[in-house]
This record gives structure tokens, sequence and C-alpha cells, in this order.
């Protein structure tokens, strides 16, 4: 809408409001027709997407649903948006097969759409931008996005340094940059001078906040002392300062965990999940450093057959006698035998990340363990512990405020 407030785009385009409105409620309407038609189609024996072919359904989806925005002049963006909770909302099935292809699909484009933009980034946009853009640029990161924040924050239960790191850090996102290169396409007067200042306050942000993260004052830091100090009083005998689960280090949360190497036998190390009820375990090279995670549903996939995976209907063909002689597909495997092929190498904490770091690392991986190395200066390395998703969940549980008690419904 700013973009067409902006004057009409070159050519014969139009931007009055009700042609707006119109592409607006189109791009409504079609996001949130067109999921609840293909939900129901796919409900159709004949019409039902085959298992392994499921992730495609939420991307066939969304090509037809750009089409018919394209021949209709819909809004192609509001039209996504609302697809996508209407899909994820009506068939949370199709959601969960998407979203590995889903996110894999929004960093190729994020790499695709940065890669443009830091073409653009040349010396001479630097030069054609006055002084007053400049000037501009810094109230923007400075002054006019931490105040908005900072209003928006009035009330909430944070303290006044949490206040300032939100404020300073964030939220910042991807929509910047989409945003910039819409309007250097758009076609509307002056949307190059546009784009350039859109551009450099991006540049500038990054390298400034960039900066404020590694920098070795604690000036964005968030405060984890002890309350008193907002309230002026301090704590007595009888109260003293407790450390919140939130400020603990990966140090204090790391326990020890078994571990094996990739010539540990495969069977050996399905008995060990099993005895101890382990999620995964922690794989170690030859200098005992971490090399992956061998999670227990890659076990569990070791010991089912092929044909099964291609076809689970087959499964139900299989006796009970035949099914009690899985395992013996782990003879003879050693560990290193049972990871995939592309085994991503598992997250690392350092030993002074706090636990916010941490779960940040783990949500972002997808990962049920992480693992706390402490590197020295050598080059060389030495594994501190494990941390499991169960044991941080329930450090964090602990430092979570008790809940008043409710009255069981009968």
């Amino acid at each position: 809408m700013l973009i067409a407030a902006a004057g009409p785009a070159a050519g014969s385009a139009e931007a009055s409001g009700s042609k707006i409105a119109l592409e607006l409620t189109l791009g409504l309407f079609f996001g949130a027709v067109l999921p609840l038609l293909v939900s129901g189609l796919v409900r159709f024996q004949l019409l039902g997407a085959e298992p392994k072919l499921q992730p495609l359904l939420a991307l066939a989806t969304g090509v037809i649903l750009y089409a018919a925005c394209h021949l209709t002049h819909a809004n192609p963006y509001l039209a996504a948006f609302s697809a996508g909770a209407v899909l994820a909302s009506v068939s949370p099935e199709s959601k969960r097969a998407f979203e590995p292809l889903g996110e894999a699909l929004a960093e190729l484009a994020k790499f695709a759409a940065l890669l443009v933009f830091g073409a653009l980034l040349t010396p001479q946009l630097f030069g054609d931008l006055p002084w007053g853009g400049y000037a501009a640029v810094v109230l923007a990161i400075v002054l006019i996005r931490p105040a908005s924040l900072l209003l928006s924050l009035i009330g909430t239960p944070f303290d006044r340094r949490e206040k300032l790191a939100a404020a300073w850090f964030g939220p910042k996102g991807f929509a910047s940059v989409v945003y910039g290169l819409l309007v250097l396409q758009s076609g509307i007067p002056r949307a190059e001078e546009a784009y350039t200042l859109i551009a450099v306050c991006i540049a500038f942000s990054i390298i400034a906040h960039t900066a404020a993260r590694t920098s070795p004052w604690p000036v964005c830091s968030v405060s984890t002392t002890w309350s008193a100090s907002r309230t002026g009083t301090r704590p007595g005998p009888t109260t003293p300062p407790k450390r919140t689960e939130l400020s603990m280090r990966a140090r204090d949360l790391a326990v020890e965990y078994e571990t094996v190497t990739v010539d540990t036998d495969a069977l050996a190390a399905a008995r060990l999940m099993a005895s101890h009820r382990l999620p995964g375990l922690l794989v170690l090279d030859g200098q005992g450093a971490p090399k992956a995670i061998l999670p227990a549903s890659q076990m569990i996939r070791m010991l089912v057959p092929g044909y099964v995976l291609e076809d689970p209907a087959l499964a139900a063909v299989i006796d009970e006698k035949h099914a009690d002689r899985l395992c013996a597909a782990l003879r003879g495997r050693t560990v290193g035998a049972c990871l995939p092929p592309k085994a991503p190498a598992p997250p690392v904490a350092a030993p002074d990340d706090t636990a916010l770091e941490v779960a940040a690392l783990m949500a972002q991986q997808r990962s049920p363990l992480v693992a706390v190395v402490e590197r020295y200066k050598d080059g060389t390395a030495t594994l501190l512990g494990v941390i499991t998703a169960a044991h941080l969940l329930d450090r964090l549980l602990d430092a979570a405020p008790p809940t008043s008690p409710t009255t069981p419904t009968p």
C-alpha cells in the first residue's frame, strides 16, 4: 500500500484506492479458499497424495496460488500469508510434511535475495546517498526503532536492561531486504533513491548490531542479577541471592552422557540406548571430538526393511516371528554405518553460553542433544558434557514462576 501510495508505477498501471482494495480482497479470498479446496480434494482416495510425495502438496498449492494471483492481479503476498495460515489449520499433517522442504526452500530464496542485494551494494551506491540520507539512517538505527520498541514494551515484566537489549537488537528480519527489492522494481517515482536509502540503512544496521553483539562491553547484555538491584534493597542473611536458571552457563548444565565412536558395534549401541532410555547417542571421532548424533529413530530405521519404508502397507503382512528377527539387521554393522550419508555435525555450545543460547541452538538444529566443548588456543578441545532437551526443559521450568493451584474438573 505504501508503494502504491508513493505514486503510479511506470507505464499505464493504476494505483487507485479501489484497485488496491480489489487486489487485497482477491488475495485474501484466494488465500482462504484455495487451501480449503485442496484439503477437501485430497481427502478423496483417488486424489490423495503418496506419503513420500506429501511435502510437494503444499508446494503445488503455492504454485497454483501464485498463478491465480498473477492472472487476476491479486495481491500474492497477502494470499501466501493467509493460505499458509489456513493450510496449517485445516491440514496439520501437510504442514508437518512440508516443514523440512519449506525451510530449505526459504533458505535458498533468502540466499538468492541476499545475493542480489549484496551485488547492488556498490561503492557508487554509498556515494549517491546525500549527507541528509546518512543522518536519516543513523536516526532510524539509533533513535526511531529503539524508541518504538521501548514504547511497545511499556507494561511488560522485563527489567530496564532487558528492554534496552530488546530495543537495540530486535526485532530484525529478512523482510527489509525483500521490501527494498520490491521498491526498486516497483517503477514508482524516485524508486532508486528510496532503495539507496533502504540499502544503506540495512548495511549500517548489520554492521552496528554485529559489532554490538561481539563487543567486549556488556552494554546490551540481559541482566540476571538479584532483583534487589531494581528495588534499591539488599537481601538479608535469610534471603541469599538466587541464581536464576536462565543465568546459568552451559558448563553448569552439562552432564555426563553416553558416547560411542564410529567403530562401536551397532547392536551394542542400540542396547545402550534401550537400557538407558536415551533419545540418541553422541558419536565421537578418533580424537574424541563430537562428530554426529545418532538418534534412536535412525537406529529403528535401520531395523525396518527397505521395502517397508517404500510402502508402509507391507508392514501388515510381516508376522511376529519375522518382526522378532529385525534386530539381526544390526549384526556386523558399526555405528558409522548407521549414520545418514550426510549426517550433520552435532550442535556444540561453548562453556560460557547461557541457557537461552543453548535452547536457541537446540531449537534451530532440532537436536535432542547439545555438546558442551572447551576449546583451547592450541587447537585442542575437551568434551565437558552434554545437555539434553529434557534436562534443559527441566531447568527452564524450574526458573518459571509457580502456577496457581487449580481445581480439577470432575
